[in-house]
């Protein structure tokens, strides 16, 4: 189910909360979650997590596990990061916890927290229970040592706003000051109060991915209250690093075609800058683009960038003299700002391209998309609409683009070719005629070489006559 933008009716969020309710019957009368923390942590996670919260006890202190692991625990999903709360010195119990496989602990003593690498994938977050205040919109907040139930209060959402303990004397007792259980069982994003989304505004990407992610719904007055933050410009005051990183997390969600939906339809980044916006036919472009994307998968480069594909949807309409104001939004590292301006420069010219193929044969595929970055010729292709065709792109992907003449420029230097921009020329007919088939062994090479060679000496005798 997506959550729609503004046009909302009160009837669909309705059946959305009802269609929630059906399938999370008794979650808002849970008090134990052990259970199902050891069910959905793997095992080595569930046994680290009763050894922070007995290492936390000797320290006198009361450890939680909070967030997105209790949540998930409880929806029946896999969690593989631990979110951990500390009422007491969390530095000390961060640093009395090493797992043999663990890299260096990251400290951030001005938030009070510490992040435990396990590996590339998973990590440990353990930080003290605070409070928080914002000195402006946007801003990083100022924290002080508080109490869980305190903890809580400062969360984004009432999903998240649910704490166990992992004590060894009451493991997995819950702590749900602000009704989470009761939202989770219906199928509700709330937030816990209305500057939520001015304190921070990146809550607004993040209620979206749980909404979609989850299939639930945003209240009424939360999705009031996102509107109105989005009216008032709040998204202008998330930073650039901060926004790229939420989008990074967005695109990346198991199928994100509801949450882009509803970043347009929300106008969160048309707020931000006025040209991002993507086509009016996004979703089932969103959904091309993925199919082309696990069609291709084993011939795609290792260093492809899935969420930077559809962050391209949104310079759609960027005009090309605007590109560095675009950039200007994200903090885009040195490749991904490059695969943003190539794709805005050769958009339209390149689509005009797609759109005027009729039965291309591999060297014409080759010479359109193998100047492309895979990213931009994926997205391009889709953003023919009901027009695109996969075969193209396949034919590119699987039978040019790995297509190389057997012959090197020594070997034409050897032919008696002089080293110049003639050998490069050649190289390129030479793999021309070898995608289509035309040349098939070494010797079918050399005898198109010295035919291309007479060829170029000729056009060059007759530029010379003129």
């Amino acid at each position: 189910m997506i959550a729609v933008g503004f046009t909302t009716s009160k009837k669909l969020i309705a059946m959305g909360r009802m269609q929630s309710s059906i399938c999370r019957a008794g979650v808002a009368g849970i008090k134990d979650v052990g259970p199902m923390l050891q069910a959905m942590l793997p095992e080595y996670l569930f046994s680290l997590l009763k050894s922070i919260g007995q290492t936390a006890s000797e320290h006198s202190s009361k450890a939680y596990v909070v967030g997105g692991t209790v949540r998930d625990a409880i929806l029946g999903r896999p969690s593989l990061d631990l979110d951990i709360v500390v009422e007491g010195d969390a530095m000390a119990v961060a640093k009395s916890i090493s797992p043999a496989d663990s890299k260096k602990i990251v400290f951030n003593r001005a938030f009070g927290t510490a992040c435990i690498p396990l590996d590339d994938e998973v990590h440990i977050d353990i930080a003290m229970a605070r409070a928080e205040t914002y000195s402006a919109p946007g801003a990083l907040p100022t924290v002080i040592p508080a109490s869980i139930q305190e903890d809580l209060l400062r969360r984004d959402f009432t999903i998240n706003a649910i704490a166990a303990s992992i004590a060894p004397d009451d493991f997995g007792t819950v702590s749900d000051p602000l009704q989470g259980l009761s939202d989770l069982e219906i199928g509700l994003v709330r937030t816990l109060h209305d500057k939520s989304f001015v304190d921070d505004p990146t809550r607004i990407i993040r209620g979206i991915k749980y909404v979609n992610r989850f299939s639930f719904v945003f209240d009424h007055h939360t999705q009031d209250q996102l509107e109105l933050a989005i009216w008032e410009d709040a998204v202008k005051t998330i930073s650039p690093h901060r926004l790229t990183d939420e989008l990074r997390l967005l695109f990346i969600e198991e199928k994100p075609w509801g949450a882009i939906w509803d970043l347009a339809q929300f106008c969160v980044l048309n707020s931000v800058w006025c040209y991002l916006t993507i086509p009016h036919e996004s979703l089932p472009i969103l959904q091309k683009l993925e199919d082309f994307e696990a069609m291709l998968t084993e011939y795609l480069p290792d260093d492809y960038s899935i969420w930077l594909a559809r962050l391209l949807l949104f310079f759609a309409n960027v005009p090309p003299a605007k590109i560095a104001d675009g950039l200007s939004v994200f903090d885009l590292n040195q490749r991904e700002s490059r695969v943003v301006e190539q794709f805005v420069l050769v958009r339209d010219e390149s689509l005009a391209a797609i759109k005027n193929m009729n039965s291309p044969k591999d060297s014409e595929l080759y010479g359109l998309f193998s100047p492309l970055q895979p990213e931009i010729a994926l997205t391009l292709v889709a953003l023919r609409g009901k027009k695109a065709n996969r075969v193209p792109l396949q034919r590119y992907f699987t039978r040019a683009l790995n297509v190389a003449p057997e012959l090197t420029g020594d070997d034409l230097i050897e032919m008696g070719i002089g080293p110049g921009p003639a050998i490069g020329e050649i190289l390129k007919r030479l793999r021309l005629a070898k995608i289509d088939g035309e040349v098939r062994t070494r010797e079918d090479e050399r005898a198109v070489a010295q035919n291309i060679l007479r060829n170029l000496a000729e056009d060059v005798e007759t530029e010379r006559k003129v």
